[in-house]
Formats: structure tokens, sequence, C-alpha cells
């Protein structure tokens, strides 16, 4: 099963679904500025709920996304972000950290 296939069972999403998820998260990702930071968690977090996934399912949305390769960079920009509008920093931990350690290792090579 790839990534997307998983984040789609994983929050009982259909094809169709999917699809337009897949293409809003695209969407968004594409509209990342850096000098406007605060605004993207919150337009992520309006993407996500309005296909049903909620706060308290954002953490696990979110390291699914980070494991594939097409939403990995996105992820990059939402926590950060996160962070910068006051987020508590206990949220999305795992996942910084797995982001920081993959950017030293890039960083290493």
């Amino acid at each position: 099963m790839h990534s997307f296939e998983k984040i789609a069972a994983s929050f009982n999403l259909n094809s169709l679904q999917a699809e337009e998820l897949t293409n809003e998260l695209k969407e968004l990702q594409k509209r990342f500025n850096p000098d406007n930071i605060q605004a993207f968690y919150p337009e992520f977090e309006k993407i996500a709920s309005s296909f049903g996934i909620h706060d308290d399912q954002m953490e696990a949305f979110v390291e699914l996304l980070y494991a594939d390769p097409k939403f990995s960079n996105l992820v990059t920009f939402i926590i950060p972000s996160f962070y910068s509008i006051g987020g508590d920093r206990m949220q999305f931990e795992a996942t910084y950290e797995q982001m920081m350690c993959d950017l030293h290792e890039e960083l290493d090579q």
C-alpha cells in the first residue's frame, strides 16, 4: 500500500476524496510563502477538516504525510507554521525530530 493509500484508509476517504485532498495539498504547497508562515497552518487545518480530519487526528495525519515523498516537503512548512502561531511544542514532536534527523543526514552527505 502506497503512503497516500494509507492516508486514505486511515481517514476513511474514498478514491475521489483522496484525489481531491491530494490536489488541494499540492496547491497549498505551491502557495507557501515564508513571509506569511503564520497563515499556512490555518489553511492546512481548514483543508484537513474539510475531509473530516479533526484536531485529535492531525498528528497522525501529518506523520503519514511526512512518510509520503510527495508531501514530506509540505510537512516542513506545516510544523514550523503551527509552532509560529503558538501551537503546543509537544504536538508533532516525533515528526519534527524525524525531520531534523533527516536534515542532518542530508547535510552530512
